[in-house]
């Protein structure tokens, strides 16, 4: 049974995270890889826009004094970071009945040979891939764009690197913080028959 791990757990990944855009947001008729692009694109906008929109304030403000650079760069941090969590948030809402296994998972997983660690280690992957993907997809571009903008001239492109990686690892931790607050809340003894527990 060992030796069937390492070929069940990747069908299981895709099987979850397939689940994720399997809704009733994504219209029957439709292409769900298109329909989720498109989801993806339009929340995406506002970390690809505000930068830019915000360029001119930077270049103004590039020899300032940092007492008054840093008042504007937090509040942009703060929108982003906000954004970011409104974003996962409403997501997870809308994945609500999607974050544990259900009915459908129930009768196709249940009477085949699969170990129960296994089906909870496919779970909790597809959980972490689906919030690194999405939190990639809505924020990658403003966690490239705002600290080039932001940062300027100011220091070596290591700095540069630095503020990068802060801000990606920011706005990750925020969606993950939301992500699995509002999963914790998720009580699936609430619907007895959306669980795996036969």
């Amino acid at each position: 049974m060992k030796a069937q791990f390492p070929s069940q757990f990747p069908a299981l990944l895709r099987h979850f995270f397939g689940r994720f855009f399997d809704n009733e947001f994504v219209a029957r008729n439709a292409d769900m890889h298109v329909t989720v692009t498109k989801m993806l694109a339009l929340l995406a906008s506002p970390g690809l826009l505000l930068p830019c929109f915000r360029y001119t304030t930077y270049l103004k403000l590039e020899h300032a004094p940092l007492e008054v650079r840093a008042p504007v760069m937090w509040f942009d941090r703060c929108f982003f970071l906000s954004f970011s969590m409104l974003v996962m948030g409403a997501v997870t809402v809308i994945e609500w009945d999607t974050l544990f296994p259900d009915h459908r998972d129930y009768a196709s997983l249940i009477p085949l040979p699969i170990r129960a660690r296994t089906i909870f280690f496919g779970k909790v992957g597809a959980l972490a891939l689906f919030l690194v993907a999405f939190t990639v997809a809505v924020n990658g571009g403003s966690t490239v764009l705002f600290p080039i903008v932001s940062f300027g001239e100011q220091g070596q492109a290591a700095k540069l690197l630095g503020r990068i990686a802060v801000h990606g690892v920011s706005v990750l931790a925020s969606s993950g913080f939301v992500f699995f607050s509002l999963g914790a809340g998720r009580n699936p003894a609430e619907h007895p028959e959306r669980s795996l527990v036969p």
